[in-house]
């Protein structure tokens, strides 16, 4: 592919919102034919639309301590953080569970978490991943950010299931608890 053609893809990229920064600077490149910016990015992909979303990827997963490049099958990067702990809340002994949260650590120690509400009406998912928008440095702050999402999830649904928000709460009185008995050991 030409130079004017490779212009020419770029300036056809309809890029969202989250994409326009990386588009205009993969851009500029081209244009000043900057070689070692116009190679990073292709590095990334054979269209505009994969170096683009890798490229973006790639970023957001070093501030994760993710440094690798590392492709799938079908030219996407594979970063996926560590799932270091599930937890499920059962509203029914005889039912599948359908509200979980779970908590996952990169690389360099930085948490993050997700959840799954389900009541009998309606539903809620968030995955855990480089694109959350809490980001932790420790797993006690983690998981009471995430019994507080939780909790206030379910407590806006239609239908309150009361028997997996009493579970939540009474994990997270007793994680206060056990925080501040803590911090009076130390004083």
């Amino acid at each position: 592919m030409t130079h004017t053609e490779k212009i020419q893809r770029v300036l056809n990229y309809n890029a969202s919102r989250v994409e326009r920064h990386h588009t205009a600077v993969y851009l500029n490149a081209l244009r000043t034919n900057n070689t070692p910016v116009i190679e990073y990015f292709e590095s990334f992909g054979d269209s505009v639309h994969k170096i683009i979303l890798n490229v973006r990827t790639y970023e957001a997963g070093l501030s994760f301590g993710f440094t690798e490049k590392a492709f799938n099958e079908y030219g996407w990067l594979d970063i996926r953080l560590e799932t270091v702990e599930e937890i499920e809340f059962r509203d029914h002994p005889k039912f599948h569970p359908q509200n979980y949260i779970y908590l996952q650590k990169s690389p360099n120690r930085l948490w993050v978490y997700g959840v799954s509400c389900q009541s009998e009406t309606s539903g809620i998912m968030c995955c855990p991943g480089i694109w959350s928008k809490e980001v932790f440095t420790d797993h006690a702050q983690c998981l009471t950010a995430a019994l507080k999402y939780f909790i206030h999830t379910h407590e806006g649904m239609e239908k309150l299931n009361t028997k997996v928000v009493g579970q939540a709460k009474k994990m997270l009185a007793e994680l206060t608890t056990a925080k501040q008995q803590t911090l009076f050991d130390i004083a």
